[in-house]
């Protein structure tokens, strides 16, 4: 029997990033990889992310966890929970006519 162990490099979503959307993609693509193909399931899917996740990125996915823990506790609640946060990630999200602004009061 042959095993195959993929080397995988987690996307880590920052402060500084502008683009959740793109870190989700990301995300979600690995986690489909797990478990032979047929992807992670939600509780899993929660711890991960939270090793993905740097600064005030983290503290929202905290805040978001401790108002809904007992949700959280089942695969149902969880997926419910990871779109809550993936939902409140999204409003930190930068406008295409605020990029540029931003870049050039930056300059």
């Amino acid at each position: 029997m042959i095993k195959i162990h993929p080397q995988v490099k987690w996307p880590i979503l920052e402060d500084s990033d502008t683009d959740p959307r793109e870190f989700y993609r990301e995300f979600e693509h690995v986690c489909r990889m797990c478990n032979d193909g047929h992807g992670m399931i939600p509780k899993e899917q929660l711890t991960v992310l939270l090793n993905c996740l740097r600064g005030h990125r983290k503290k929202i996915y905290n805040y978001v966890l401790r108002e809904n823990y007992e949700l959280a506790q089942t695969d149902q609640g969880a997926e419910e929970v990871y779109q809550l946060i993936k939902d409140r990630m999204s409003e930190f999200t930068e406008a295409l006519t605020e990029k540029p602004t931003r870049v050039q009061s930056e300059f």
